[in-house]
């Protein structure tokens, strides 16, 4: 990642895992030709496993849950697939003060469900 243009990309934990947190989110930022260059190398190609996908799934839907108890009540249920996971921000205000509460309040599942993601 860092010959591909992330000078900054963290080296991974002892057990094998880039792990992102608040203080080293900006080390995570890279070029989508770095990571093009590099998917390859991570654990099955940079897909998430059936196993990861199990673990990971519920741990999003209890995000998407807490999310519309604390008031965003169109947070969208994720979309877990072999290639990552995603939510459709679209209909959101993600810069309104409520979603930013909201977030604070639930962002341990985003937290728990991260360190099972392949980096990107």
């Amino acid at each position: 990642m860092r010959s591909h243009g992330a000078p900054n990309w963290p080296d991974p934990d002892s057990q094998g895992h880039f792990l992102k947190t608040k203080t080293n989110a900006a080390d995570f930022q890279a070029p989508v030709s770095a990571y093009r260059a590099c998917v390859h190398l991570l654990p099955n190609g940079g897909e998430l496993t059936t196993a990861q996908q199990q673990v990971i799934a519920p741990l999003m839907l209890k995000l998407a849950d807490c999310m519309r108890a604390h008031g965003i009540t169109n947070f969208p249920d994720p979309t877990v697939n072999a290639g990552g996971i995603s939510v459709d921000p679209r209909g959101l205000d993600t810069s309104s003060p409520q979603f930013h509460a909201a977030q604070q309040v639930c962002r341990k599942y985003q937290t728990e469900a991260g360190k099972y993601m392949p980096p990107g």
